[in-house]
């Protein structure tokens, strides 16, 4: 809804509690603070408005499941790019203030986060309280796909990856696979131009910082632009 409402809590409150009485498992994302709201208490009762009380309405029956994104915002003079590099990350006071609701809610770090190793360690941090439960890696994901590869045993503790991790091409394969599974060539409904290059887009970073990945998105941008069907698509081509 706009990082501009932390500004007026209660009107971010309300519009939960409605969003509440019509879907289940609403969660919000937000950040520690705005402009020159951007003080540890100011974090705290922003959250503490917005949150209802465990138990106390429908959508309160479970923890509330927070993302915080652990940087301010500047709605003047910084572009949405520059608001999520430029303001600095501040992950002791998330895990202080999100703490102290303790069951009140469960919640996710988010901000700065670009390698396994990263998200292990904040994971692992004295700092990190009860009630952290994972972090939130997006761009460095999809700029970079293969970098999750490790995640299931690294992270999760699992015997071993998915077959669809032991390499790109057996990741592309898996990809092709869900192509043809979502979009058969008996439907009748095919792929939009939009859709077809909304569904090649996250495969553009699978060789990121490897020999021959300007050749793989040279390829996969002919593919979009002469829209062929899923079924014609694959790490062949």
């Amino acid at each position: 809804m706009g990082v501009a409402l932390m500004k007026t809590p209660e009107l971010v409150r309300d519009c939960l509690r409605a969003l509440e009485n019509e879907v289940p498992n609403v969660s919000i994302k937000t950040r520690l603070g705005v402009d020159d709201l951007d003080t540890e208490d100011f974090t705290r009762s922003f959250l503490d408005t917005i949150l209802p009380p465990l138990g106390s309405s429908p959508g309160a029956q479970r923890p509330y499941r927070v993302i915080m994104h652990c940087r301010k915002a500047w709605l003047q003079g910084l572009s949405p790019a520059e608001n999520r590099t430029i303001p600095p990350l501040d992950y002791p006071r998330a895990c202080r203030v999100l703490g102290d609701f303790g069951s009140r809610v469960r919640w996710t770090l988010n901000g700065g986060i670009e390698t396994l190793w990263q998200a292990k360690d904040v994971l692992t941090s004295d700092l990190a309280p009860a009630n952290l439960e994972g972090v939130m890696i997006g761009r460095a994901a999809y700029n970079n796909p293969c970098m999750l590869h490790d995640a299931d045993v690294y992270l999760y503790g699992c015997d071993e990856n998915p077959a669809s991790a032991q390499s790109r091409g057996a990741l592309l394969e898996a990809y092709a696979d869900y192509l043809h599974d979502r979009y058969p060539l008996e439907s009748d409904s095919p792929l939009t131009p939009g859709t077809f290059a909304t569904s090649l887009k996250p495969t553009l970073g699978t060789f990121a910082n490897k020999s021959g990945n300007r050749a793989y998105r040279q390829a996969v941008d002919s593919l979009i632009k002469v829209h062929k069907r899923s079924g014609e698509v694959g790490p062949g081509d």
